[in-house]
């Protein structure tokens, strides 16, 4: 008996505007099927390199922060936290669930008008 591995990678392009408000968008589908060689013994699915690009013009600008030379790295940190989640943004949750019914949020990104740039892309 050999055992291999085998390793599937897939591009998953999906857009969200003003129409996909409050909804759940999936992106990825934990069914895993397909062709795969052999006897199957395990199968593991990753999300690896996950971005959303936004480009977002229906907020006010915002400045970045005014950092100064005296400032520690805590302060920087702060001063940053305070622009991302103190300013108009927009927001968008990441969830997971392993039947399309229970959703679990496992994570969040402050969306905003970058000053100057004409978007921003989010790892």
């Amino acid at each position: 008996m050999t055992i291999t591995t085998f390793n599937k990678a897939k591009t998953i392009v999906k857009s969200l505007d003003s129409t996909t408000g409050q909804n759940i968008v999936p992106i990825f589908s934990n069914t895993l099927t397909g062709n795969y060689p052999g006897s199957i013994i395990s199968v593991n699915a990753f999300i690896k390199n996950l971005k959303a690009h936004a480009k977002i013009s229906s907020l006010a600008p915002i400045k970045v922060p005014n950092f100064h030379l005296e400032d520690s790295e805590t302060d920087k940190l702060y001063k940053t936290l305070d622009i991302e989640w103190g300013s108009p943004r927009k927001q968008l949750n990441l969830y997971i669930s392993d039947n399309d019914i229970d959703w679990y949020q496992i994570g969040a990104i402050s969306l905003l008008n970058p000053s100057g740039y004409p978007y921003r892309i989010y790892n």
